[in-house]
């Protein structure tokens, strides 16, 4: 029982690592910058005070663009932003989200202000330490475009977090199942113990003399 658990836990302790380096591994790779076609939702929070959200999505990542605005002018055939007016300070950030099936790791970019649609801007205010729940990977130029930020983000999304590993635990089992599988017919089929891969020149009848493998069996069978 003891055993059992101990291989549970185990096993779902790397999938959870499998599951940061796939969404470090998205993080680091993929650019939702390159997204042709961003969803853009806004709503009004109070007079003169917008809220609008941009999401570029590739598999594997997505980055949420979030902006307070006085004033949004959108394309309405296109779905695009086509202008912007009067920032307003405040919660103004951009977020990356990375793992897949789900998404499992985020970090905030709290230089970077959603001008909508596929613009955004590096503002000199937060460049000093820009990403929060991230460590950096690329340079924060100011006033610069800066979609193509990349971070490695280690705040969890624990619903994404929990899902993934449960599906990842699993699937490390199989391919170390399979790995050791495939090493003993490799080692037998040379001649060697297949446990601690001594060579028994093809003799396997006796066992092994130096990690004693099928040696109980064997011992057991003469006392017998």
């Amino acid at each position: 029982m003891k055993r059992c658990l101990f291989k549970l836990v185990l096993f779902l302790v790397l999938g959870a690592i499998v599951n940061v380096a796939v969404a470090w591994g998205f993080a680091a790779w993929s650019a939702p910058a390159n997204v042709e076609s961003p969803e853009f939702t806004s709503r009004k929070i109070a007079e003169d005070e917008i809220e609008g959200v941009t999401r570029l999505r590739v598999f594997g990542h997505t980055r949420v663009h979030h902006g307070m605005f006085s004033q949004l002018i959108v394309d309405g055939t296109m779905g695009h932003v086509l202008a912007t007016a009067w920032i307003v300070p405040g919660d103004n950030y951009s977020e990356t989200r990375a793992g897949w099936p789900l998404r499992t790791l985020r970090c905030r970019n709290l230089a970077e202000i959603d001008m909508g649609g596929r613009m955004s801007i590096t503002i000199s205010a937060n460049t000093a330490n820009p990403i929060e729940g991230g460590i950096v990977l690329s340079p924060f130029p100011t006033g610069s475009p800066a979609q193509s930020w990349r971070a490695l983000p280690y705040q969890p999304i624990w619903t994404g977090v929990v899902v993934n590993t449960i599906l990842y635990a699993p699937l490390v089992w199989i391919l170390t199942v399979s790995f050791l599988k495939m090493r003993r017919v490799i080692r037998r089929k040379r001649g060697l113990c297949v446990k601690c891969a001594y060579d028994l020149r093809g003799d396997f009848s006796a066992g092994c003399p130096e990690c004693g493998w099928r040696r109980a069996e064997k011992d057991a069978q003469q006392t017998g």
